[in-house]
This record gives structure tokens, C-alpha cells and sequence, in this order.
């Protein structure tokens, strides 16, 4: 059994695939203004946000899908 930071693979999946806090490193979306156009987007960086994921697996390899939301907005 490999562990990491005192997680099983399992239970690190399971974490991340619920709304959890990550900070921001690099540019993020969280939504969209107005129509929904790209140069409407609302995007975050070097701050804290709250994010899930979904996990996929295929030919092409194993990835993650990332979803972003401002903390304490909880319409999900």
C-alpha cells in the first residue's frame, strides 16, 4: 500500500472529487458574466478558492477535470 501525506490513493480521490480549499497558483475560471463568452470569463489567481474534480481514465491516459468556485459560494 502506497501512502502520501497519510492518505491512501482512495481516500485522496474521494477527497478530491467533493469541494475542497486550493489555492490558486496559476490562472483560473470560476464563471462567467453576461453571455457566457471567453473574454467574459471571471478568472482568480494567488489566492484561496474551492475546487472539485472528476477523474477520467482513457486510451490517451489518466486526467482530472477541474471545477472552481469562490469560497463560501455554495450553490452546489
Amino acid at each position: 500500500m502506497k501512502w502520501i501525506n497519510g492518505r491512501t490513493y482512495k481516500a485522496r480521490d474521494a477527497y478530491l472529487k467533493d469541494w475542497h480549499k486550493w489555492f490558486a497558483w496559476h490562472p483560473v475560471i470560476i464563471g462567467t458574466t453576461g453571455e457566457g463568452k471567453e473574454e467574459h470569463s471571471v478568472k482568480v489567481w494567488l489566492q484561496y478558492l474551492e475546487r472539485k474534480g472528476t477523474y477520467y481514465q482513457g486510451w490517451g491516459g489518466n486526467f482530472w477535470v477541474w471545477e472552481y468556485r469562490e469560497i463560501g459560494n455554495e450553490k452546489d
